[in-house]
């Protein structure tokens, strides 16, 4: 029962990563016409954590006419570029309705180093092109295979009077086990059976 009793605290422990685990970063910059330039974010995390999901939300800008424009004369559907969409394993292509103000993409191989770029514009009401300083205010969120999520908002860049970058400020525990956790998860279940059963056979042998 011992060794039951460790390997099930074990497998709880591993299974939530803590904030002082967490080593993650990302870069996000958006400088000029939302409508000719490439939205583009860089893994930066510096102990391997892959990026594992996306959000951007338009919702929490002071004027609430912002949306995406993704049909219609002018528009541009959300495009990956650049081939990035299979160097950083985009799960799928995001279905994002024409006017929405939210939308979130996953991946599984977005490996520290690697950028996405992709576009997508940005309109009042699909009329005119905004520039990426007017989303300063728009909350944005990565997701770590570590199990943590980074939470921020697009800031204003000094000297850069078109541009926006994103902010984290605060970075919460999803509760999602990274893969190398789920690997010792299981490795310490099929200790904790081979345990079990040896006990068994030790008592019927008695």
């Amino acid at each position: 029962m011992k060794i039951l009793n460790l390997l099930a605290a074990a497998a709880v422990t591993l299974s939530v990563p803590t904030l002082a685990q967490a080593k993650t970063g990302v870069t996000f910059l958006i400088v000029g016409d939302t409508l000719t330039s490439p939205f583009s974010f860089t893994n930066t995390s510096d102990e391997g954590e892959k990026i594992v999901g996306f959000g951007f939300d338009l919702s929490t800008l002071t004027d609430a006419n912002y949306v995406f424009d993704t049909e219609g004369g002018g528009s541009t559907p959300f495009t990956p570029v650049n081939g990035t969409a299979a160097k950083t394993g985009l799960v799928a292509m995001p279905n994002i309705p024409d006017m929405a103000k939210a939308f979130s993409i996953a991946f599984f191989d977005f490996d520290p180093g690697e950028t996405f770029s992709y576009n997508i514009d940005v309109d009042i009401n699909a009329g005119g092109s905004i520039s990426g300083s007017r989303l300063i205010g728009a909350k944005v969120y990565f997701d770590f295979d570590n199990g943590t999520r980074s939470e921020g908002f697009l800031r204003a860049v000094p000297g850069r009077p078109t541009a926006s970058t994103f902010v984290t400020e605060r970075v919460i525990e999803t509760g999602v086990p990274e893969p190398a956790t789920w690997a010792l998860m299981i490795a310490g279940f099929g200790l904790a059976g081979s345990a079990v059963r040896r006990a068994r056979s030790r008592a019927l042998a008695v």
